[in-house]
């Protein structure tokens, strides 16, 4: 709600001149037409009030609320009018008309309080159960006004016992229902500021609040002992009924003013300082209602119909849509939008460059850890082979100081150990990258090494199982068996059969014939050495070594179990 200066509204005008008219009319004698005629622009300022609500009243719920509250209004007005014209030869009609007079009354702050409850809701809401529950009570306060003539607990005859025609006392329930009527309007009034969160109404609060209290004032003045007004210069000016009616109009009155109570007052003002960016044109295209914010539409723009969208530059979108009588067309600045398309453009480039630092960061740690393992896996291989590789070049250093024989058998022994060397080196290499080895490999590494031996005239062969793969460690344990085995018995060894068999665990089985004429001494101590590496190396499931016979040995070395999903069985 705008906090400028508002017009006084047209309707709160008409309702004056029409309430000033109808008081003007009591100055009148009390003939008929004219003192009646007081009671029917009432009437008609009345009909005129609901009218307007219903024209200017936005909320559903409320708007019917408030025409019901108008309608008890006209009530009473009519009721004033039958009891005062139409009812003078009649105590118990008049009686009765006295008393249909509080059904208004009781009604129309229950109405109001409704119509407060509902602010700020939506129009398909209705009020609480805890609200809707108050009509109990007015209806049980309307029922003990009409069955008054049977307990007088709201006007009693004064004396007790005559008739309730004359003079008369009020009750109890006379007062209970002068609360309610009274004080209504101000919990009316409390709800209602109560459930408005919008800082203009908040600031006018006196506004409906002055309206309540300059009625009560009033009602106070002109109270009469009977149920009219006070009489003045003979001429009962302003009744109760009058004064009451119009503490109600004046007071929603307010409460619209203010704009406690949604309108479509000034709308047209709200919608030129609003912020929407907007135009209404008339068939024709011409400008209607504009917002201060609003540019112009360029013409090309202005001959479109029907619902759309014009870009007409980067910074600014036109919409427009038809609507009865014509067109409206709304901009929407996208300078904004723009700017954040172009710093998301800006940060995804960036982004892309990080990422593609990231990316390369990335792939140079991956080459860097791949040739950190490399390294590693090859100082491991290095540190493996290394004392083979001094073995070899002391004994071809020893070549030239030998004789042709001892020196092509030393050159033989450093062929073995060569292969030896290489293919260490290639079962660790392949070993790593598989995380295991095939006997298929072991299988490979025996036979090479053992075709030297076989040039030296050692008869040698190995037979494999079925193919089964095997940790590295055991794969590498068992050739190394083999390699110290066929390196410390080459000169002694005429004989070496190997077999692989691929049981639940692999087993290496070698048998071992003497040469003829190799000393038997050196063949105990070999003997003897090949126990004492098999318990210093360990790492053997089970290991055995058997000699039924002075030249001939039998060594079995278990490792451990194939890797799952291997095949098994001896060959």
């Amino acid at each position: 709600m705008s906090e400028e200066k508002k017009r006084f509204p047209k309707c709160i005008t008409v309702i004056i001149v029409l309430y000033a008219a109808g008081v003007g009319f009591r100055f009148q004698s009390g003939d008929f037409p004219l003192f009646s005629l007081s009671v029917l622009v009432c009437c008609a300022a009345c009909i005129y009030w609901a009218v307007s609500i219903r024209l200017r009243i936005t909320h559903a719920r409320q708007r019917r609320l408030l025409i019901s509250i108008a309608g008890m209004i006209l009530l009473l007005h009519f009721l004033q009018f039958l009891r005062y014209n139409f009812a003078d030869g009649s105590p118990v009609f008049l009686r009765y008309l006295w008393y249909l007079y509080y059904i208004p009354m009781i009604l129309a702050p229950l109405f109001g309080l409704w119509a407060a409850v509902l602010i700020g809701r939506p129009e398909n809401e209705r009020p609480g159960p805890g609200w809707l529950l108050l009509s109990v009570p007015a209806l049980i306060l309307i029922a003990g006004v009409l069955t008054n003539d049977l307990h007088y607990l709201v006007f009693a005859p004064d004396p007790p016992g005559t008739a309730l025609a004359g003079d008369y006392t009020r009750g109890i329930l006379f007062y209970i229902v002068s609360v309610w009527n009274y004080g209504m309007p101000v919990f009316v009034l409390l709800a209602a500021f109560r459930r408005c969160s919008v800082t203009y109404p908040r600031k006018h609060a006196l506004r409906p609040l002055l309206v309540t209290v300059t009625g009560f004032l009033f009602m106070l003045i002109f109270y009469g002992s009977a149920s009219g007004g006070r009489k003045i210069f003979g001429i009962e000016i302003l009744t109760f009924q009058m004064l009451w009616n119009m503490m109600q109009v004046f007071f929603w009155e307010e409460c619209i003013f203010i704009g406690l109570i949604p309108s479509n007052i000034d709308h047209g003002t709200i919608f030129k300082n609003s912020r929407v960016r907007a135009l209404i044109l008339d068939n024709n295209g011409n400008t209607v209602f504009s917002s201060n914010e609003a540019g112009p539409v360029p013409e090309k723009v202005r001959k479109k119909t029907g619902n759309f969208i014009a870009v007409t530059d980067e910074d600014t979108k036109i919409c427009g849509r038809s609507i009865p009588g014509g067109f409206i067309y709304w901009q929407e600045d996208m300078s904004a939008v723009t700017a954040i398309n172009r710093e998301l453009a800006e940060t995804g480039r960036r982004l892309q460059e990080e990422n593609t630092l990231i990316s390369g960061e990335n792939e140079l740690k991956s080459e860097q850890a791949r040739l950190e393992t490399a390294n590693r896996l090859y100082d491991e291989i290095d540190a493996k082979v290394s004392p083979k590789c001094e073995k070899v070049k002391k004994l071809l250093s020893r070549t030239k100081d030998l004789s042709a024989n001892e020196s092509d058998t030393a050159i033989l022994l450093s062929a073995v150990i060569t292969a030896y060397i290489k293919r260490t080196a290639n079962l660790m290499l392949v070993g790593r990258e598989k995380g295991s080895l095939s006997t298929e490999d072991l299988k490979l590494a025996l036979n090479e090494s053992l075709e030297y031996a076989k040039l030296y005239g050692i008869m040698a062969d190995a037979a494999p199982g079925k193919k089964a793969d095997y940790p590295l460690l055991s794969v590498l344990s068992a050739y190394d068996l083999f390699e110290e085995i066929l390196e410390n018995g080459f000169y002694l060894i005429g004989a070496f059969m190997v077999w692989i068999e691929t049981k639940e665990y692999m087993e290496l089985r070698m048998e071992l014939a003497k040469k003829v004429e190799a000393d038997e001494d050196r063949w105990m101590i070999f003997k003897e050495r090949i126990r004492d590496y098999a318990v210093k190396t360990g790492g053997y499931r089970l290991f055995s070594m058997d000699s039924e016979e002075e030249e001939t040995v039998m060594i079995r070395a278990s490792f451990s179990a194939a890797l799952s999903g291997s095949g098994g069985g001896m060959a």
